[in-house]
């Protein structure tokens, strides 16, 4: 009976991936959530692949079931294990980074915890893939997402400065002069959010608005936007005519075109 109902699931995981896979291969989903549409753009290759790795190993473990020997018992126990393993990471992503279920994801993952309760009736050794499951979503957890240091930018204008950063000093001095309101917040405070866009230089202004999100960097280029009238149509802040600035990492020596 056990080994019916194993074989059971086990069929229902390979139709479900195939289902998939196939639809992937035809640029379409089985499932219609958003969260699937945000979980698939967030993989380093493309979802097919993915798939069809779930798919890979629902076949494997159903072959390795039609084989009686204690050495196919014990790659179907590591393979369970594994897999409960991967889920993790996907269900602890999914949970804690991108904060949206992907119902196909979850329907794989429940899945594979059927075939472990199973299985674990008469393999209790297998009850470790549900200890390896919780451990790696319990570290999923206590990691925070990469580009974040608790950095909340809840200003209309932040500008990000670097101590003893003679650009820095300059666009928040003329700020003040000319009454802008600046929150100031000190590089070293959010570098992780820094290195997560490739800046590499201060001063940077984020401009927080309800329909947008502008960053720009370097004094002239700051002074341009909130100085020169060019807050509505900053189209003369070229993307690539950087200066006036400080690098992050280096010494304050190595700041480009000396502030006056």
């Amino acid at each position: 009976m056990k080994e019916r109902l194993f074989k059971i699931v086990l069929l229902f995981g390979i139709l479900l991936t195939s289902a998939e896979f196939i639809s992937n291969l035809l640029h379409k989903s089985i499932c219609s959530t958003e969260g699937c549409r945000i979980v698939a753009e967030s993989v380093r290759f493309s979802d097919a692949v993915i798939v069809l790795v779930g798919l890979l190993v629902f076949l494997a473990i159903f072959l390795l079931s039609l084989c009686k020997k204690e050495v196919c018992q014990k790659l179907i126990d590591a393979l369970l294990i594994t897999a409960l393993s991967a889920e993790g990471v996907f269900v602890g992503y999914q949970l804690f980074r991108v904060k949206t279920i992907c119902i196909f994801c979850i329907t794989v993952f429940l899945t594979f915890v059927v075939l472990t309760l199973i299985r674990s009736i008469e393999r209790r050794f297998v009850l470790t893939g549900f200890l390896t499951f919780v451990s790696v979503l319990f570290v999923m957890f206590m990691l925070k997402p990469a580009g974040t240091n608790n950095v909340s930018f809840s200003a209309t204008y932040t500008i990000i400065y670097k101590e003893g950063c003679p650009h820095c000093e300059k666009v928040m001095k003329e700020a003040e002069e000319k009454g802008v309101k600046l929150e100031k917040l000190n590089a070293q405070k959010c570098i992780s959010f820094l290195k997560s866009l490739n800046i590499k230089e201060v001063p940077v202004l984020v401009v927080n608005k309800k329909a947008e999100k502008i960053i720009v960097i370097g004094d002239k280029n700051i002074e341009d936007f909130l100085f020169k009238g060019n807050e509505e149509e900053n189209t003369t802040i070229e993307e690539n005519s950087l200066s006036g600035f400080c690098p992050i990492d280096s010494d304050i020596t190595n700041c480009t075109d000396d502030a006056k």
